[in-house]
């Protein structure tokens, strides 16, 4: 009887740290495409929140627990991901366990804009996407962590590749401390390769936070998902998985063809 007990009052508290501090902190990077050797990206900064409301309205069983506060940036960056310039072109809120619908509306807003301001821009066509469910090696891609820059490598196809944003000062992320003291935990969530004739740029989002003890132990792989449509890059976005209590962003390589 005992026993029983104690897995019950186990099983509560695993529910109940679903819901409880909820917040997490990403920021996302849907490149478009190239102008004038620059990567022209729609920057999302997505943020997860508790959402309190009323004793009556937590009593409801359709209330959500779970808020977004989601930013969106029209940013330019060099080939090596250093940040040239950023403009913040919309911001709103979504409620509830997906934010797709509020993220596609910011993403087609900014992706309007961006035709008309780089008229001549060569988009990007997405030639790859993986999930990687947070481990540090991958089929195509790895990360390490360099003890003497104390910022995170990437080997792709066996060569290895710097992460400039790593010293970027100006990025708004970064600057923001975000990422304070967590860049040596950062492991691979998902893999993208976006391609023009001459650039092809390699994108991973690194992320970290905590497993829950009901998922801990689960074995790790990595996985596609086929309900992704990313054949049209002025409609491609996806909802990034995230841990608890998650910090991550999109970092990202090119190679010159």
């Amino acid at each position: 009887m005992k026993n029983i007990f104690v897995l019950i009052v186990f099983f509560f508290v695993c529910v109940s740290s679903c819901f409880a501090c909820l917040e997490t902190n990403q920021l996302k990077l849907f490149p478009i495409g190239i102008y004038n050797n620059s990567v022209i990206s729609i920057d999302i900064q997505i943020q997860r929140r508790d959402r309190l409301g009323t004793e009556e309205e937590e009593m409801n069983e359709d209330f959500e627990p779970v808020s977004w506060i989601i930013q969106t940036r029209l940013s330019v960056y060099d080939l090596h991901q250093n940040l040239i310039s950023s403009k913040l072109i919309d911001s709103t809120n979504a409620i509830g366990r997906s934010y797709l619908k509020e993220l596609s509306k910011s993403h087609d807003k900014t992706v309007k804009l961006i035709l008309e301001k780089y008229s001549t821009i060569e988009l990007f066509e997405v030639k790859y996407l993986s999930f990687c469910d947070f481990q540090e090696e991958c089929n195509n891609l790895t990360t390490q962590y360099d003890e003497n820059t104390q910022t995170k490598k990437l080997t792709y196809e066996n060569k290895e590749f710097d992460l400039a944003v790593f010293k970027d000062k100006t990025n708004y992320f970064l600057k923001d401390g975000y990422l304070e003291n967590s860049v040596v935990s950062l492991s691979i969530s998902s893999i993208r390769v976006y391609e023009t004739k001459k650039v092809k740029l390699v994108i991973a989002h690194l992320g970290t936070g905590e497993y829950l003890p009901v998922l801990a132990n689960l074995p790790r792989k990595e996985y596609k998902n086929e309900e992704i449509d990313y054949s049209s890059i002025k409609r491609f976005v996806y909802q990034e998985p995230v841990n608890h209590h998650g910090k991550g962003l999109d970092v990202f390589f090119s190679i010159v063809k």
